[in-house]
């Protein structure tokens, strides 16, 4: 444990997750023993809907997570639509994941998310927004606000995937 430390910190994500950064965490402070510092508890099960097929008829799909993209890897005709990401690491889970035409915003929020494909996109087209039941940020209601100011570049059609 680390001298200055009484107590052990708790990571809240999934196991993967925590997995993930106990293991960096050793990579970047070697005296310290992760498993002795950190306590796995994450506070969300995220469980995935099995579809043999989806048909989505648009031609793009905005992921605002990598859980979205593995929710629906099954599906390989999604795999040739254009795809836009929140962040490099939905966009590289995409990418592991067979995704081939996928661009994300470079600062990893949705709003930078929103001027990329407002700026990509020239004519009006529509989007297949992938999301969970619940989730921290809520694109529709902030791309309502910030498409207002891009007059007919976007139009939308957001659906969610229970």
């Amino acid at each position: 444990m680390i001298p200055f430390l009484k107590k052990k910190i708790y990571l809240t994500r999934s196991d993967e997750d925590n997995l993930k950064f106990q293991r960096y965490f050793n990579l970047v402070q070697k005296k310290v023993d992760a498993r002795e510092l950190f306590v796995s508890t994450p506070l969300l099960n995220i469980s995935f809907i099995k579809f043999e097929k989806l048909i989505i008829p648009e031609m793009n799909i905005i992921f605002t997570s990598r859980y979205g993209v593995k929710a629906l890897t099954r599906i390989e005709d999604l795999k040739l639509k254009q795809v836009y990401c929140v962040g490099k690491s939905t966009a590289e889970t995409a990418i592991k994941y067979g995704y081939q035409n996928v661009q994300f915003s470079e600062e990893g929020n949705v709003s930078s998310l929103i001027k990329l494909i407002s700026k990509e996109v020239k004519n009006p087209q529509r989007f297949h927004y992938i999301r969970g039941k619940k989730v921290s940020f809520n694109l529709k209601k902030e791309s309502e606000i910030i498409l207002k100011s891009i007059e007919g570049a976007l139009s939308q059609n957001f659906v969610t995937i229970d």
